[in-house]
């Protein structure tokens, strides 16, 4: 029973499903490529692709069969306008000889040369296009991509505008050691917090990394990447660890080595002046806090204990803290709290200066008055004369 409802359900999709090599969105795109030139009877001379949305975005993201690792609209309609066979559909761009291959990568070079002179129309960009080895099987795109990655990655050493091809040999960078003497310069900024010693630590790293013989883009890309994860993971904690996704894709999008390395520049800076804030508000709570336990209990007969057990830190070290954020030791703030309330008090009600006294927390009215005229260099009730 269960054989025979096995071959049923095979018979189903032996019927309803279309074989197609790749992904379906830029296989698609070739086929109608391929139909087009096949219709015209030659190649054209231009292409223009209209598609959805949802082609658009996965065209953009996988890599196209026979095309060296290649990915996008273009290269989906530029293998097919030339090596597709639009009779097999789907599978339209299955064999590709390495004439069509040639023809291919000549086309992808006029493309490219067409775009550069009109990049400006798009904003500020830069053009260039990596290609690999050519594969003849699926299971070989994966690194094929990668190697077409790769090339495309000198561009950061070779300049842009170029077609690059391959994937060059490493030079000697790794046995430079350069990240771990970046690394011995971020402990020293982990202390200090200081911006100019983070621009050193990048300046030092690019002028080693640069002084390499041959030295790839490749190489230079992952040391960049590298060293930001490491500023990130020792000095910004986990809000910098997150953000360092985005920095790192920022890299991906530089075109110089320089460019490269003003990254890291920026987002150390980012790092550091994001640290420096949230240490700054840490040190900054406990004074809050003491404030407003202050303002809710002036009235009381509260000590630097009181205030001290309410913020969670010994009497040494907050007052120290206090004085040295606020400009003023803890007496004296309570005093100019409660001298203020006392002029308010003075100015705007008829209560007379005993009880005022109490209201602010004081319990001699003698004490009172010295300190309300060593602060006004007016007694209560000249105060209140000369202002109420």
């Amino acid at each position: 029973m269960e054989q025979t409802l096995y071959q049923r359900y095979l018979s189903l999709l032996q019927q309803e499903l279309i074989p197609a090599m790749g992904c379906t969105e830029p296989i698609s795109i070739s086929f109608c490529a391929a139909k087009a030139r096949e219709l015209l009877g030659e190649l054209p001379e231009s292409i223009t692709v209209e598609a959805s949305g949802n082609i658009i975005k996965n065209v953009k993201s996988v890599v196209v069969p026979n095309t060296g690792g290649r990915k996008g609209i273009e290269t989906a309609a530029a293998v097919g306008v030339v090596a597709g066979d639009p009779s097999r559909e789907l599978e339209v761009i299955a064999s590709v000889t390495p004439e069509q291959r040639e023809a291919l990568r000549s086309r992808m070079r006029e493309g490219l040369n067409q775009l550069v002179p009109q990049r400006s129309l798009f904003g500020p960009m830069e053009c260039s296009l990596g290609l690999s080895t050519p594969v003849t099987r699926t299971q070989e795109l994966p690194e094929s991509f990668w190697e077409a990655s790769d090339a495309v990655c000198e561009r950061l050493v070779e300049g842009n505008s170029r077609l690059l091809e391959g994937r060059p040999s490493a030079s000697g960078l790794s046995e430079e050691n350069l990240l771990e003497r970046y690394g011995r310069s971020v402990e020293l900024v982990m202390d200090t917090l200081g911006i100019p010693q983070a621009e050193q630590a990048v300046r030092q790293l690019e002028e080693g990394a640069m002084a390499v013989p041959d030295v790839r883009g490749r190489e230079l890309l992952e040391l960049v990447r590298s060293a930001g994860k490491l500023f990130a993971l020792r000095v910004g904690g986990e809000d910098a660890r997150r953000e360092s996704e985005g920095f790192e894709r920022r890299c991906l999008q530089c075109s110089r080595a320089q460019d490269l390395f003003l990254c890291l520049d920026r987002f150390q800076r980012h790092v550091l002046e994001r640290t420096i804030q949230r240490r700054e508000n840490e040190s900054q709570r406990p004074i809050r806090v003491a404030k407003q336990y202050i303002q809710r209990h002036y009235s009381e007969n509260i000590t630097l204990e009181d205030v001290c057990a309410a913020t969670g830190f010994s009497v040494s070290y907050f007052s120290a803290l206090f004085k040295k954020e606020t400009g003023e030791g803890f007496a004296k703030y309570l005093t100019r709290v409660r001298m203020e309330r006392a002029k308010e008090l003075l100015q705007e009600t008829n209560l007379p200066v005993s009880e005022i006294c109490t209201q602010v927390g004081y319990g001699d009215l003698k004490h009172f008055n010295q300190t309300f005229k060593k602060v006004t260099s007016l007694s209560p009730g000249q105060y209140r004369k000369l202002y109420g």
